[in-house]
């Protein structure tokens, strides 16, 4: 009898073994095959085209220096984000393939796969049964919502934030369990790590203690003293990282705030909607109060569903899955930049750590039901539905055009879609679409010059100097004190001859900005193209000197001023002081020996014109020839 139990014990036993043996493979191939696309992806020029391109010459010449004291741009100060590991996988990507994008495209999808294969173990490390932690890992390789933390490059941060948290958690839990002084270590370790990979992992210690308080049991594990002990090395690390950040990144201030939590509030429901609803899949995405009011919703639903079933579930993994999305989510909510709102409101690819929290919550729900289901069609169909709309959604980042119809699509006030769109279509020479996409974001924003001269500059790109003056003018009769229009305008009157035009609006360029050197010596060499309005010009040209006297060409004109009113003296000393300025400019000598032979000042100016004719200029060598006998 004994034989017979043990042989129906080894028979049931074999297959769940031989099972498991490709669980991981099959977490491993489904993702890589979903997202094999994305190799094939070009930039989105959002963020990447900043990091990698611009960046590229920081990449190619990485030093730990740069590893740790540049922001996530690669630059020293210039945003408030700080990302070094980020920043580091990046130079390894680009000492493999350079510039190109399928380098970047592919470590994201790897890291990714490696993540999935981490929550699996953490799953496990839950106590779930090993074919439950593998279809709820499968399902969530091919979440939807997911695509975007796969496809778009700047999202490596996320990536290793689920990677080293995830790593960190699982090793402190073994801590907790065994009291190995190794698996602290790794902890502490991947905690660096994590914090490294982005800022949103700081909170990570106050879930350890929760995590050790939930699953700790009676007379085993490490005590409270131990445990207390093993966060103090946390606390250190904590403290490194923040003063290296503050090395590395501008001030906080304005980005970090109560006011911010309170504004970022709707985040949390419209993203636990997105976790259930495949739609409103947006690249840039803004405050929807249909995805508010459903997520909302959806959030009391599972609050009732979890009350109602309380004496069923699992309430352990509930709590834990509620703290992992709520500490998670915690950071980013406290954080608001300045373009919120004209840019987007949040973004999706945030979600790789924190929505495993809210798996678990789903999880923990349907676990009753889920046991009762011998044959898995449910979460096979589920995920292959999943699937289908993952290898959708990753084709709004295959190149910049996807991307930003995409954005535009879903998020029709955002200024940054608008004008980056527009600025990707006129570098590609697509003039009219530029113009296009500029006047949408002139209409959203009609009081910010800058897109205006956007606009403005498009026109002029197709030869259009009608239209490119026409809205230099809009855009002064908007801002009045915005400097460059008035620049743009004196541009285009100068390039028809219209002087007296062009003196007015400098004119009134210098009514606005009396300090304008450029604007000065601008109208002073309008004046300079009328003989009646000479002393005008020596006027202007005067006063740009005394503005900016370290600038050599206002000299150089006020020396031709003078030539022309046959005032000699100051002519030559106005060439002098441009010679002194500018030395390697042979024109300067040339005009100054012709000054000094005005001035019968032969010797001299001969030696000027020897020295010009050394320098290339060919007619000063004919000059010297002719008078200098």
């Amino acid at each position: 009898m004994a034989a017979k139990i043990q042989q129906k014990t080894t028979t049931v036993s074999t297959p769940k073994q031989t099972g498991n043996k490709y669980y991981r493979l099959i977490l491993m191939m489904v993702p890589l095959l979903l997202y094999a696309q994305t190799i094939g992806f070009k930039f989105v020029y959002h963020d990447d085209d900043t990091i990698l391109l611009l960046g590229s010459k920081v990449l190619a010449n990485f030093n730990l220096h740069d590893l740790f004291f540049t922001d996530a741009w690669l630059r020293v100060k210039a945003i408030e984000l700080y990302r070094p590991w980020q920043s580091f996988t990046y130079a390894i990507d680009y000492a493999i393939g350079g510039p190109n994008p399928w380098i970047y495209h592919l470590h994201n999808l790897l890291g990714f796969c490696l993540g999935i294969q981490l929550l699996y173990v953490f799953l496990l490390k839950l106590n779930l049964p090993a074919r439950h932690a593998f279809w709820l890992s499968l399902i969530y390789s091919v979440h939807f919502l997911l695509a975007h933390t796969v496809c778009w490059i700047p999202a490596r941060g996320d990536i290793y934030l689920a990677i080293f948290s995830l790593g960190s958690m699982i090793c402190w839990m073994s801590f907790c369990e065994s009291g190995k002084w190794l698996q602290l270590g790794l902890a502490i370790i991947l905690y660096l790590l994590a914090l490294l990979a982005k800022e949103s992992a700081a909170p990570l210690p106050v879930l350890f203690v929760l995590l050790y308080f939930i699953y700790k049991k009676p007379n085993t594990g490490i005590s409270k003293p131990v445990m207390a002990i093993g966060l103090i090395p946390m606390a250190l690390v904590l403290g490194i990282y923040l003063w290296m950040r503050g090395e590395s990144v501008v001030a906080q201030q304005g980005f970090i705030s109560v006011g911010a939590l309170v504004y970022n509030l709707p985040v949390v429901p419209e993203e636990v909607f997105k976790f259930f609803v495949p739609f409103y899949f947006s690249v840039l995405p803004a405050f929807n109060p249909v995805l508010t009011f459903g997520g909302i919703i959806l959030i009391v639903i599972i609050g009732a569903a979890a009350f109602a079933m309380r004496g069923k579930i699992n309430k352990k993994l509930f709590i834990t899955g509620v703290l992992i999305f709520g500490t998670s989510l915690l950071a980013a909510l406290f954080y608001k930049p300045i373009f919120v709102g004209f840019a987007y409101d949040y973004l999706d690819h945030r979600m790789f750590f924190p929505a495993i929290g809210l798996l678990l919550i789903v999880y923990t729900l349907a676990r009753p039901h889920f046991e009762k289901v011998k044959v898995p069609y449910a979460p096979a169909a589920l995920a292959v539905v999943m699937a289908v709309f993952a290898f959708i959604n990753a084709q709004n980042y295959k190149d910049k055009y996807a991307y930003y119809d995409n954005a535009i699509k879903n998020n029709p006030k955002s200024g940054l879609a608008w004008v980056n769109y527009g600025g990707l279509l006129y570098a590609d020479g697509r003039y009219d679409e530029a113009i296009d996409k500029y006047n949408h974001i002139v209409a959203l924003y009609p009081d910010t010059p800058d897109f205006g001269m956007r606009l403005a500059d498009a026109y002029l790109s197709k030869k259009d100097t009608t239209g490119w003056a026409n809205r230099c003018r809009e855009v002064i009769n908007r801002t009045p004190g915005y400097i460059p229009a008035y620049f743009k305008v004196a541009g285009y009157y100068n390039l028809r001859n219209f002087t007296d035009s062009l003196v007015q609006v400098l004119g009134a360029l210098i009514q606005h900005d009396s300090t304008n050197a450029v604007a000065y010596f601008e109208r002073g060499s309008a004046y300079f193209a009328k003989a009646h309005l000479l002393p005008q010009a020596v006027a202007d040209y005067q006063k740009s000197i005394a503005l900016n006297p370290a600038v050599p060409q206002p000299y150089f004109q006020l020396g031709n001023v003078y030539v022309a009113l046959a005032d000699y003296q100051n002519a030559y000393l106005n060439f002098k002081k441009y010679v002194e300025l500018k030395p390697a400019d042979g024109v300067g000598y040339f005009y100054r020996g012709q000054a000094l032979f005005r001035l019968n000042r032969k010797d001299e100016g001969c030696k000027d014109l020897q020295t010009a004719a050394e320098m290339g200029i060919v007619r000063a060598a004919e000059i010297r020839a002719q008078i200098c006998r």
